[in-house]
């Protein structure tokens, strides 16, 4: 079972982890160097840095 946490810090992990395994993927979902660098702007928002 899949499931987005409501919790915000329980979130930031998924995101995080979302985002740091997303680039093993670029190649097979055809994923441009633009929406990686999105994905990873998200989690630079989402922590507030």
């Amino acid at each position: 079972m899949y499931f987005l946490q409501k919790n915000d810090e329980k979130f930031a992990v998924q995101l995080t982890n979302f985002s740091s395994k997303l680039p093993g993927y670029k190649d097979i979902f055809s994923i441009s160097e633009a929406e990686l660098a999105e994905a990873e702007a998200d989690v630079f928002i989402l922590h507030g840095q």
